[in-house]
């Protein structure tokens, strides 16, 4: 049987030509091989590679400014500020933020518009003496990981009031859609160290040694899971034939609840819980159906004989 012969790769400074040649006819086919080989070449051919991508449509660019994280070099700088100052485009504003010169960062900070932008800016600049974080832009865990990264220093009382302050707006926040606590084990309920936030806040604060503050939380933690234990609503639930979505439900009701009933006043920004249950709302009904449907398809048949319409 006669072998297939493999083809041979195009000349990258052919592919380089024809990718930037837009009369080429070859300018697709190009840049599909191109972006294959990009990370294997050698230096002078990527630095061919960015500038032609740079100068190329807005999806070209996207696709390299994401390479420059990790793949930088000074020479690309001014042609970065140059395409940041014409485009306001998201991906350059991350290039801009981590390799940039600071004070040019400095003099773009009211340019940075997305979400997380402010974030890393005073990752980068946290450390300079004359750079005021300005505390209102950051969310309270991502002002604790700026001064962490930064090694400057903040209080054991103020972490703590933090730590309490992030259990209340949990226990304040619609949780009919939140899918992040699963159970480990039959004998889990939903505790302070389940909340996302709380728990990068935790390593945050081990990270900086305030492992006093870290252990009189999780002591406090601790005199919650054991009135969770203990209480009526816990044993009655145990007791239930309940599905395992419908038990989570009612496991992280009840550990809001009581997480709430153990706050000091302090942190308490709404009314203390009424019940242990998930409210039933519009929104809490159209979940419940939603998953009724996802297990009995016979549900669908059911809505299409009667003819009825589902609002959203």
């Amino acid at each position: 049987m006669k072998r297939e012969l493999h083809k041979r790769n195009t000349p990258i400074s052919r592919l380089i030509r024809d990718y930037t040649n837009k009369e080429s006819g070859r300018v697709s086919e190009s840049k599909v091989e191109i972006k294959r080989r990009f990370e294997h070449l050698d230096w002078k051919d990527q630095k061919r590679i960015v500038s032609a991508f740079l100068d190329s449509c807005r999806s070209d660019r996207e696709w390299m400014y994401v390479r420059l994280l990790d793949l930088w070099d000074d020479c690309f700088a001014p042609r970065i500020a140059e395409l940041w100052e014409q485009h306001h485009e998201e991906r350059c504003a991350w290039v801009v933020i981590r390799h940039l010169p600071e004070d040019y960062i400095i003099s773009q900070l009211d340019s940075f518009s997305n979400d997380r932008d402010y974030y890393f800016v005073c990752r980068r600049l946290a450390h300079r003496s004359d750079f005021c974080i300005d505390r209102e832009r950051l969310s309270p865990v991502d002002h604790l990981a700026v001064l962490v990264h930064a090694g400057r220093s903040f209080s054991g009382s103020s972490a703590l009031d933090m730590l309490y302050t992030l259990v209340n707006e949990e226990c304040n926040t619609d949780f009919l859609h939140a899918s992040y606590w699963k159970l480990k084990d039959n004998a889990d309920v939903f505790h302070a160290m389940h909340i996302p936030q709380v728990s990068k806040a935790l390593y945050y604060l081990r990270k900086a040694e305030h492992t006093d503050v870290v252990d009189e939380f999780e002591h406090w933690n601790d005199r919650v899971v054991a009135k969770i234990l203990e209480s009526p609503e816990y044993k009655e639930v145990r007791s239930e034939p309940l599905s395992y979505d419908d038990y989570l439900y009612r496991l992280r009701s009840i550990g809001r609840y009581y997480l709430y009933q153990e706050l000091d006043s302090k942190y308490k920004t709404t009314e203390l819980y009424k019940n242990t249950e998930p409210q039933v709302t519009d929104a809490y009904r159209m979940d419940v159906l939603k998953r009724m449907r996802k297990n009995n398809s016979s549900i669908d048949d059911l809505i299409e004989s009667l003819s009825l319409e589902l609002v959203n």
